[in-house]
């Protein structure tokens, strides 16, 4: 799940890079031994594709997703438990900055993913369900929140059966 910046509730974001927080660019950035490591932080596109391909008629938007370390703190969200040091209107100003970009959505860990996943040379892929726009409470049911999940997880599921027929001949009936 994640937040909307440029995709509406209950939209699946398939995204195509992760951006950093910080830096705003599509990298992953681990420390070790006191330094600073950056690595490209870009999905498969060829895997995107074919999740594409198989997604029947469930919508899916691609684009960038700002990946964050934890909740809240480094959203562009002023409704967490701590004080988030600006306003609703600097808030609004950085959620255009970022739609500027390309960005469609907010969520943890899509840095590590495809920063990993790209050293390791394995492809991936970050499908994620928009439950709620930056700067706005929540106000989705249970039953629509569980609705848009059940979107993105639908793409997954489509997409492995997708490869499965490709990978197991059909037997011919008797």
């Amino acid at each position: 799940t994640s937040g909307g910046i440029g995709a509406r509730v209950g939209q699946v974001v398939l995204s195509a890079r992760a951006i950093h927080p910080r830096t705003l660019k599509p990298v992953d950035e681990i420390y070790r031994m006191g330094k600073t490591h950056q690595f490209p932080a870009d999905f498969d596109a060829s895997l995107r594709e074919k999740i594409l391909a198989s997604r029947g008629d469930v919508e899916v938007v691609v684009g960038d997703t700002l990946s964050t370390n934890c909740f809240y703190e480094e959203e562009p969200n002023i409704f967490g438990a701590l004080d988030a040091g600006y306003g609703k209107v600097e808030q609004r100003e950085w959620v255009e900055q970022l739609k500027q970009l390309g960005i469609k959505n907010t969520e943890m860990e899509a840095t590590a993913l495809a920063g990993f996943s790209g050293r390791a040379g394995i492809a991936a892929a970050d499908i994620c369900a928009v439950l709620d726009r930056m700067g706005e409470r929540v106000t989705a049911t249970a039953e629509e929140m569980a609705l848009y999940s059940d979107r993105a997880q639908t793409v997954v599921i489509r997409y492995i059966r997708s490869r499965l027929s490709d990978l197991i001949p059909l037997i011919p009936s008797p």
